[in-house]
């Protein structure tokens, strides 16, 4: 299972007054559960399998913004 927050996050810059940035991070979780007599969601992933997908997206989200075309 995935899912993903979106925050903002600002940044000042103590140095200069009135002066700073702002940040906007989109974080993606992939949850995983390698305790296999616990089972809680027969749906989780392993943490192999979440990692992998981590990887994925993470590849995918840096062709994006090289401009990499088309994704998916």
């Amino acid at each position: 299972m995935s899912y993903r927050t979106v925050r903002i996050i600002r940044h000042p810059v103590d140095e200069i007054p009135d002066c700073g940035r702002i940040e906007v991070r989109v974080s993606y979780f992939f949850e995983y559960d390698d305790n296999k007599g616990r089972c809680l969601r027969p749906d989780a992933m392993t943490q192999e399998q979440a990692l992998e997908a981590a990887k994925k997206l993470a590849r995918e989200e840096q062709d994006r913004l090289d401009g990499g075309g088309n994704v998916g």
